[in-house]
């Protein structure tokens, strides 16, 4: 019987060298780039007959906007900003690149455009799946510790996609990191139709240059958005009553909803930001493990002894509205 699933390496007629998990069946697909952080880049999923592009895709790797740079990218091992760019850790001050200059901010890392290997691919009769791991040895500027990182992007022969991280302490002194995903997700169509629903706990206020001033504003459990010609840029701590939280992206005019699923509990991605960039073209709907600046405040970053890891999951499929 031939297998319902295949995976596909693709490096010639495209800038990127993309990994393609394909449902043969459905046509749905997801594809990664393993050279440019193990983003994922494209996911094609069916609802009502047809396939909608979820994700807004990177055409080129120029970067010539934060917006291009980010798309889809794993936020690692800071997700958010850390203020000018300075911490401190176990007695001692590191100051990270400035990568953010409008606000004397660093922000979401450095694995965004490091290269992946691949571990393994797999096939089985309900998904498929591929594993790609990064590992750092001798750190990065501001941030010298050693640590492995491991990426297994899985696509369900129900069309959702799943993605799981696991991050390991290779070295010989405590690790903290916070962890988080930038997806940008779009439904097909422009954003200002959609609304978004959550089980908001609170909304974490920034300042001007986005760090957060230790106020909070308390939400409902049930948390509506209408995008409309809203500005997002928010950042919100999430109910974890249970071991996920769930947050819907629905387009009531083509009869969509995303439905996206985020761990929850202890060390896991607690936290929300909605962001809307200028284009409207998609909006990004971020896990993180972490407050915002978490290197400073401490608000949930992780920390690993030598020798332990760490995992979460994050995922999305698309379901019918509630018509």
């Amino acid at each position: 019987m031939e297998a319902q699933f295949q995976i596909e390496n693709i490096c010639e007629g495209t800038e990127f060298q993309q990994i393609i998990l394909k449902n043969k069946d459905t046509n749905e697909y997801i594809s990664i780039l393993p050279e440019i952080g193990a983003r994922i880049n494209a996911a094609h999923l069916l609802s009502n007959g047809n396939l909608i592009p979820v994700l807004l895709e990177l055409q080129s790797s120029e970067f010539k906007t934060n917006d291009e740079l980010f798309n889809n990218a794993k936020l690692f091992p800071y997700a958010g900003r850390i203020k000018n760019g300075t911490y401190s850790f176990n007695s001692k001050t590191y100051n990270l690149p400035i990568n953010y200059k409008q606000e004397a901010n660093a922000c979401h890392g450095f694995l965004y455009q490091k290269k992946f290997d691949v571990i393994s691919k797999n096939i089985c009769n309900d998904f498929a799946e591929v594993e790609l791991s990064y590992q750092s040895i001798d750190g990065h500027e501001g941030y010298p510790f050693s640590f492995k990182t491991n990426v297994i992007y899985k696509l369900t022969h129900t069309g959702e996609v799943t993605i799981a991280t696991t991050v390991e302490n290779i070295g010989e002194n405590q690790l903290l990191f916070s962890d988080g995903w930038h997806p940008y997700y779009t439904l097909g169509n422009a954003i200002n139709n959609l609304s978004i629903e959550f089980s908001g706990k609170e909304k974490i206020e920034l300042d001007k240059n986005n760090i957060p001033t230790g106020s909070r504003i308390k939400l409902g459990k049930d948390h509506k958005i209408n995008i409309g010609d809203k500005n997002l840029d928010d950042v919100f701590c999430l109910l974890s009553n249970g071991s996920v939280n769930e947050i819907s992206l629905v387009c009531e005019e083509k009869n969509l909803m995303l439905n996206i699923w985020q761990d929850s509990g202890g060390n896991k991605y607690n936290y929300l930001v909605l962001y809307t960039p200028p284009d409207r073209r998609s909006i990004a709907i971020e896990p993180l493990t972490s407050n915002i600046d978490s290197f400073n405040n401490r608000e949930d970053v992780v920390t690993l002894a030598p020798g332990k890891k760490w995992s979460a999951s994050y995922g999305f499929g698309l379901k019918k509205t509630r018509k």
